[in-house]
């Protein structure tokens, strides 16, 4: 389900990126639905429902957003990064969407 602010463009598909782009989304829309991803590679990244491109050209377009709440959500998901690298138990459990 696509978040409120994006019901007219999402994607079929869910796109696929870093953390601290996903962080910069939840900034600025914070009911952005995203669930955690573990690459080939081993890294972790996050799928993200719905279209956000406008969110995008918004933080490129250097729109102000607050700091604090950016760090906030980057270190929420970086708790979700080393949680699926480290913890055994997380990978027996079914993908959980967040958002």
């Amino acid at each position: 389900m696509a978040s409120t602010w994006c019901k007219n463009m999402s994607f079929p598909e869910p796109q696929i990126i870093e953390s601290h782009i996903l962080a910069a989304l939840l900034t600025y829309e914070p009911h952005t639905e995203y669930a955690p991803y573990m690459g080939a590679d081993g890294r972790v990244y996050f799928k993200v429902y719905g279209a956000f491109q406008e969110t995008i050209d918004r933080l490129y377009a250097g729109e102000s957003a607050p700091l604090l709440e950016f760090m906030a959500n980057l270190k929420k998901l970086r708790d979700i990064i080393f949680t699926m690298k480290f913890d055994k138990k997380f990978h027996r459990v079914k993908a959980q969407r967040f958002g």
